[in-house]
């Protein structure tokens, strides 16, 4: 009976490399979310202990300390989404036969979604600040809604970033295949 071969590390170290990119992805966001917070927090705090219903969490959302706030809802407004987000990058990033792309490969790209989502928090609060009016019905401050148009840009610079870094993935994988052969 012959031996069959196995790629080496095949489908453990794929799935290993899986759960070490969704870690990453999931700590670097879970620090975004939390420094983010930290800044909007102390722009406006009734962004968070007013405008944010408590989901039924502990104590700790009913602080009035723009720390604690930012803390708390800088882990539980980022992690979930950055789950799917990261499964979708970690998949993309090791399923199939095409070589893979490890954690440490993506830092530097990851790295720059994250920039960018930084960058379009600032001009989206930079927006937010110059374009409110007193006769505003939606935001009763100009802080509200500069906290607001922060928060809505950064999350839209983390989905738009994952998307365009799963379609990086795909092409670098593909095209490193088609040089390797």
């Amino acid at each position: 009976m012959a031996k069959e071969y196995k790629q080496p590390g095949a489908s453990s170290d794929a799935g290993k490399e899986m759960f070490r990119i969704l870690g990453r992805v999931v700590v670097m966001a879970a620090i975004y979310g939390i420094v983010h917070d930290q800044i909007t927090a102390r722009i406006y705090p009734a962004y968070f202990n007013v405008d944010h219903p408590d989901l039924g969490y502990p104590a700790i959302f009913h602080s009035s300390s723009p720390t604690v706030l930012a803390f708390a809802w800088g882990i539980v407004a980022t992690v979930p989404l950055a789950t799917v987000l990261g499964s979708m990058i970690a998949i993309s990033a090791q399923a199939g036969s095409y070589p893979r792309i490890s954690a440490r490969q993506l830092l530097k790209p990851l790295l720059a979604v994250f920039s960018g989502m930084a960058i379009m928090a600032i001009a989206g609060g930079l927006w937010g600040y110059h374009a409110w009016r007193p006769d505003s019905k939606l935001f009763v401050a100009r802080r509200e809604m500069t906290d607001f148009c922060a928060h809505l840009m950064s999350y839209c610079g983390g989905l738009l970033g994952a998307l365009a870094l799963v379609i990086w993935i795909v092409i670098h994988r593909r095209s490193a295949k088609r040089t390797d052969a």
